[in-house]
């Protein structure tokens, strides 16, 4: 028996055949909905083009950049930007209760890196730190941090470390921290953790290379440089200068001539004809050509004659040839140039005494014990001096180390601009 026809179907069980006018209806119906597909997804994609992304993301991405950044009009329009949209939301309750306190939490970092300490400390003690991410109590760490809150900072990188140790965010927080306090082992500790989970990333080895430099660990500096130039960081000739330096140091002359010739032509070309002659003479002074590297310095300081590292590295090429008083006059030059360089005082200690003045090769060779102990320390400072120029209490701090060291003209420079920058 003949099964008959449902005319509801589109197609008859009997003959397997789409009737015409049911054919047409379908192919109506499939274009009409490609249309509406594709319609939707150009309304999406557009969509998503013209969502700007959100305030608070914005901040963030700012308070990170800003405790990094060097250039003073750069570090203005960072904050003037990040105080704004943070501003914005406290102030009009925009975004989730999380949101606006996140960005209360910022906002009185931000105050506090500007040394507005007390609207910080006010907006502070508003913030539920509990409704705050681990991420933005690490932001707010650096802030404060680096304004010279030290206690806030560790009290709000304590609160991130035990919700959240294991973020990127955190880690790199707790390593620059550590680092700024003078924690070695801290810091390595931090950024090898870091580097695990950010295997690609060049600035967990920037932050161990700077530890092994401080230290002078030669050999660990050679390994961090090498980690840091397979990451491929922004401006890899410099880390190529330090590589070369630190083969130099460790008497590795046949890879530093290697780096030399292969590494220095990517130099920054308005500098690197100065900067090529001097390496080429530190790698010429390491290969027993002591003569060829003074006359690649002496073409270097007939344009520059105060290029400090030709007259550095000039004094110490003459102390090994024994032409001791020139070395002296040479490294008393750099010495007022550069009062904190450790070596410098080294070299005119050890100079004075081949030249029997003892009294004044004691007076370097201590100063020189002292720098060592304190350049990390000194460093810091300056650094912190550089991003905050209203902080009188670090220009203060400053000039009592460096009158601490005998160094009164350091000293006075930095009390002056302690009371120059004075709020």
């Amino acid at each position: 028996m003949r099964i008959p026809i449902d005319p509801r179907n589109e197609i008859g069980e009997a003959d397997g055949h789409t009737r015409p006018a049911d054919r047409s209806h379908k192919t109506i119906a499939l274009i009409a909905g490609a249309v509406v597909l594709v319609v939707t997804a150009w309304a999406v994609r557009d969509f998503s083009r013209t969502v700007p992304p959100r305030p608070l993301a914005v901040a963030e991405d700012l308070a990170s950049r800003l405790v990094v950044e060097t250039e003073p009009k750069r570090r203005a329009e960072m904050v003037r930007q990040a105080e704004h949209l943070l501003r914005d939301m406290v102030q009009r309750n925009n975004g989730s209760a999380e949101e606006v306190q996140n960005a209360s939490l910022l906002l009185a970092g931000v105050q506090s890196w500007r040394g507005r300490r007390q609207p910080a400390a006010t907006l502070l003690s508003m913030t539920v730190l509990s409704k705050c991410s681990a991420d933005d109590l690490a932001r707010a760490a650096l802030l404060f941090f680096s304004s010279g809150d030290v206690a806030t900072a560790e009290k709000l990188l304590s609160a991130a470390q035990r919700r959240a140790p294991h973020a990127v965010p955190i880690q790199r927080a707790s390593a620059m921290i550590a680092y700024d306090l003078g924690h070695d082992e801290e810091t390595l500790g931090w950024c090898r953790q870091w580097a695990e989970l950010e295997p690609s990333n060049p600035e967990p080895w920037r932050l161990i290379l700077q530890v092994y430099e401080d230290r002078g660990h030669a050999h660990l500096a050679v390994e961090a440089c090498q980690e840091l130039l397979r990451r491929k960081p922004a401006h890899p000739e410099a880390t190529t200068r330090k590589l070369i330096q630190h083969l130099i140091q460790v008497g590795n002359q046949a890879e530093a001539r290697r780096h030399l010739d292969a590494g220095l032509r990517e130099f920054d070309p308005a500098r690197s004809q100065w900067e090529r002659r001097i390496t080429t003479a530190r790698v010429q002074h390491l290969e027993g050509n002591t003569s060829q590297a003074l006359e690649e310095l002496q073409a270097v300081l007939t344009e520059q004659p105060d290029q400090p590292d030709a007259l550095h590295l000039q004094g110490q090429l003459l102390l090994a040839l024994g032409d001791v008083r020139r070395a002296i006059d040479v490294l008393t030059n750099v010495s007022r140039r550069r009062p904190i360089d450790a070596d410098v005082q080294y070299l005119l200690g050890q100079a004075y005494a081949r030249d029997q003045q003892l009294e004044l090769a004691e007076k370097h060779l201590q100063l020189h014990r002292q720098l060592r102990d304190t350049q990390v320390r000194i460093n810091t400072l300056e650094r912190q001096a550089g991003l905050h120029p209203n902080d009188r209490e670090v220009r203060q701090t400053l000039a009592n180390l460096y009158e601490s060291l005998g160094l009164p003209e350091q000293a006075r420079q930095w009390r002056s601009s302690s009371n120059t920058f004075a709020p």
